[in-house]
């Protein structure tokens, strides 16, 4: 339910998204357990913030965001403050969150702060403030692998005014981490049946992946892959 209601909120189906989000609280109710890991509390307060309940969004973040905060993990405490953030306008509060998440291992809640610290700066009209949290963002989401996260940075830092290069022009960076792991086994010399049984793919999925890398890298072969990719 947790899993399935971050996967709604990504596709904009907020009130499904606070929905399972919520349903899958009250089973932790009902078993009587604590959850201190999943960053349920925040997702569920932005979903229903998105579908216009502030005033849920603020319990949620009162109620049930001190379980996370008596814990302290950094993670989850980073996205409960970004999703105050967010839903209050707090520069404050997003600014701690970048913060806490730098401290912590979950790279990608770093990122997705700071990206939405720069974001809530452009829109404040602090152009020149959001710049650095967004080329952040960027830079280190980007070879990271998240490209949701960058292509927004990319968006927002457009925004303020800056003009800056295609994101995904091409090259290594430019594979998909899917893409990457089949041009890897490829370069290695495996065969695209024996990739598909690495991987637990079809040989399919397996050859398309790898037309799409070949096309990106501007390579026709394994041997021209190795090439790239070992540069």
């Amino acid at each position: 339910l947790f899993a399935r209601g971050r996967l709604r909120l990504a596709q904009g189906r907020a009130r499904e998204a606070a929905d399972d989000l919520l349903a899958g609280a009250r089973d932790l109710d009902a078993l009587g357990m604590v959850e201190p890991f999943h960053h349920w509390p925040a997702t569920a307060a932005l979903a229903l913030a998105a579908r216009d309940d502030l005033d849920g969004a603020r319990r949620v973040l009162d109620e049930r965001g001190e379980d996370v905060r008596v814990w302290g993990t950094p993670g989850p405490a980073a996205n409960l403050l970004r999703a105050r953030g967010l839903i209050e306008g707090d520069l404050d509060a997003l600014r701690e969150a970048v913060a806490i998440a730098e401290r912590g291992p979950a790279r990608i809640e770093h990122w997705r702060a700071l990206g939405d610290l720069g974001a809530a700066l452009r829109r404040a009209n602090q152009r020149a403030a959001a710049r650095e949290p967004l080329h952040a963002a960027l830079e280190l989401s980007r070879p990271g692998g998240a490209l949701a996260i960058a292509r927004r940075a990319h968006a927002e830092l457009e925004a303020t005014g800056e003009k800056l290069r295609p994101l995904l022009a091409g090259g290594v960076e430019s594979l998909t981490p899917s893409e990457r792991r089949v041009a890897d086994l490829a370069a290695e010399g495996q065969t695209n049946r024996e990739i598909a049984q690495t991987l637990f793919l079809t040989v399919k999925t397996v050859e398309s992946h790898l037309s799409h890398a070949y096309r990106k890298l501007g390579v026709r072969s394994r041997r021209d892959l190795a090439s790239v990719l070992g540069e």
